[in-house]
């Protein structure tokens, strides 16, 4: 329906994210065009694109890999009752769990996200390291195509982080999208007027701006939250503090990523592959062999390699 695309987008505006900026106008130009009427997206269409959130699991291997795609949201995001894509922090937390009792001691991290919504971004990270660590879990995140910001708060609880060359890494900043329509009103011809009981209720001024206060709020969110998230990636990936601030919300090659400590090694899907079947066959505490590793991620089957 109509208003669940609205409340999306109440959802996108005047409130922190942790999203690449480029990736976050790009979503706000889709459900802007959406709310106007502007685009006409089949449903059908719209599962098609859905991210493989579901996780995947190989007992012979005891490894499972977990999908971090697309926007990132706190609960999935639905309109008219269908699945919108992205991956989502609740969706996350069930698929962990679900390995964890299934018996699973080496996970995939397949990541390539630009990062989304801030709100229980990081207490989901905790949540799944300190699973992991309960249980004996070795998480290796593999970067194919971008790992920014929430996405990348979620990459650095991994043991490992390898990417491949040409993906990118960071964004390690706060971002907050303002949106005033005091100005379109104006030009409709539409007056606004606003009773109210308390006086930080209302952001703007007489002439339609945002108030001095309350720029000044967003600010101190933005600020606090920033202090949690270099904190936060400071905390697993062993660096200063300071050192992920001198990152300045950029990011970096997968190279640059290595030599700045936001990333461990560079490798190929397919050497990273090869390298994970190794692992889960030294975690799994015995060898297999004439077996092969296989995943399928919706219909394509990627036949790892054999171990031996």
């Amino acid at each position: 329906m109509a208003h669940e695309i609205y409340r999306l987008k109440s959802k996108l505006v005047n409130t922190p994210h942790l999203i690449d900026p480029s990736a976050f106008e790009a979503i706000m130009d889709y459900v802007n065009k959406r709310c106007e009427g502007g685009v006409d997206i089949d449903k059908r269409a719209e599962l098609e694109d859905e991210a493989p959130t579901r996780y995947l699991y190989n007992e012979d291997t005891a490894t499972g890999v977990l999908y971090v795609e697309g926007p990132l949201t706190y609960k999935p995001v639905t309109v008219m009752g269908f699945d919108c894509g992205g991956t989502s922090y609740e969706g996350l937390k069930a698929d962990f769990e679900a390995m964890v009792e299934q018996g699973v001691k080496t996970v995939a991290m397949m990541v390539s996200s630009p990062g989304g919504e801030a709100y229980a971004m990081m207490d989901t990270a905790n949540y799944i390291r300190n699973l992991a660590d309960a249980n004996g879990v070795d998480i290796i995140a593999y970067v194919d195509g971008l790992s920014a910001s929430a996405g990348y708060g979620l990459t650095a609880i991994a043991d490992q982080i390898i990417s491949s060359k040409d993906s990118e890494l960071g964004s390690i900043g706060v971002l907050i999208r303002l949106m005033n329509d005091s100005k379109k009103l104006e030009k409709e011809g539409i007056e606004r007027t606003f009773i109210t009981a308390g006086k930080e209720k209302i952001p703007f001024t007489e002439d339609g701006g945002f108030r001095k206060e309350f720029l000044e709020d967003l600010q101190h969110k933005v600020d606090v939250l920033y202090e949690e998230f270099t904190g936060h990636v400071a905390k697993y990936r062993n660096m200063s503090v300071e050192a992920v601030r001198d990152t300045q919300a950029k990011t970096f090659l997968a190279q640059e990523a290595v030599e700045l400590g936001l990333a461990d090694k560079v490798m190929t899907l397919e050497e990273f592959y090869e390298y994970l079947a190794e692992t889960a066959q030294t975690n799994k505490g015995s060898v297999m062999k004439d077996r092969i590793f296989k995943f399928n991620k919706k219909e394509e089957i990627s036949e790892m390699t054999q171990l031996a």
